[in-house]
Formats: structure tokens, C-alpha cells, sequence
């Protein structure tokens, strides 16, 4: 497959190094772990927020160049990305995740996004739901509720816990099953 016909994401990422990146880590592998007692194992994947998804019909190095523009636009390093509330979703990739704040510079880079890549539209900021997803599944409602009442209680998702910044922009080749994805390139925002 040409790098033009795959699909392409960009994720903002806590440093592999810091507390948040152990600590939602940690929590993906334990939610995913509970989950695996009870059918097909729930996929592996790393604590990200999907600034935009499903990039295609761009080769690889047109994407870079694109990220950079990006990048140039974010206004300066490091992007802060503030986690509070739990949620849950009626999709596969949306099933439980933490949201996050639509804050000013975060809906500058995901509109510099959409204008870099040709998809900007009126109200888009509107129906944009940052988050950062906790558990990949098909599950009932009700087990949902369980899992976000279960993370609650503990209390280790806290907004100062768990928000992070953002220090580059992450390319991740994302077509196929979530076993294939990997990271391409990584993007230092820069002001």
C-alpha cells in the first residue's frame, strides 16, 4: 500500500517519562485486563488525544511538512491538555475515556488542524470531544457505568493527576486493526 492510500493520525501524548504517562497507562492495561475476564480481549493501545483522525490521500512526507505547519501555528511548547471527567461513549474507540477541556489553545491546534488538511467547517469546534480514551470495547451501558464508577471511587484520575502536556505532535498510522498502528513521526510543537 502507498504511504498516500494509508490512514494517518495525529494524537497529542504525555511524555513516555511522566507521572500521567504511567498513570493512564497503568489504567488502560487494568481496565483492559478486567475486561479480558470477560470475552475477546480488549486491544492494546497508548494513552493519547486524537487531535484529528483518518488523514488520507497525503504521502508521508507532504504529511510531515503539514505537521510542521501545525506545529508552527500551536503557539509555543508545551500544549497543556487539562483531563477531568469521566464518560462514556457508544462507539468501539469512544467506550470509556476521560475528557478533555476545550481550552483555547487546544481548539487553536485541532482548527489549524482541520485548516491544514482541508476539512475546516463552520461549528466544528462545537461537535469536537476531546478526550483521552480509557478502555476500547463493545460492552453494555451498564458495565460502563461499573467501570466509571469502580475509577471514581479510586480517585486516581484527578484533573491534576492526569492532565499532561503535550510537547510534539504525534503521527500515528492508524489503518488496519489497533495491533498494526504505529508511530511514524513525532512533531515538536514550537511557538
Amino acid at each position: 500500500m502507498a504511504d498516500s492510500d494509508a490512514k494517518y493520525s495525529l494524537w497529542l501524548m504525555p511524555d513516555r517519562n511522566s507521572h500521567q504517562w504511567d498513570l493512564l497507562t497503568q489504567t488502560i492495561e487494568a481496565l483492559r485486563k478486567d475486561e479480558q475476564q470477560h470475552g475477546k480481549p480488549p486491544p492494546v493501545f497508548v494513552p493519547h488525544l486524537t487531535l484529528l483522525g483518518s488523514v488520507s490521500g497525503v504521502g508521508l512526507a507532504e504529511l510531515k511538512e503539514r505537521v510542521e505547519t501545525l506545529a508552527h501555528s500551536c503557539g509555543g511548547v508545551p500544549l497543556r491538555v487539562w483531563l477531568h471527567d469521566l464518560g462514556k461513549g457508544s462507539t468501539f474507540h469512544q467506550c470509556v475515556f476521560i475528557h478533555a477541556r476545550k481550552t483555547p489553545e487546544l481548539l487553536k491546534a485541532y482548527t489549524h488542524a482541520q485548516q491544514v488538511f482541508g476539512r475546516a467547517q463552520p461549528g466544528s469546534q462545537a461537535t469536537f470531544m476531546p478526550h483521552v480514551s480509557l478502555l476500547y470495547a463493545d460492552i453494555p451501558d451498564s458495565t460502563k457505568d461499573r467501570i466509571i464508577a469502580h475509577l471514581q471511587a479510586e480517585g486516581r484520575l484527578s484533573e491534576k493527576a492526569a492532565s499532561f502536556n503535550a510537547n510534539s505532535i504525534h503521527i500515528w498510522r492508524t489503518d488496519g486493526d489497533e495491533a498494526s498502528w504505529h508511530e511514524v513521526a513525532s512533531i515538536p510543537l514550537v511557538g
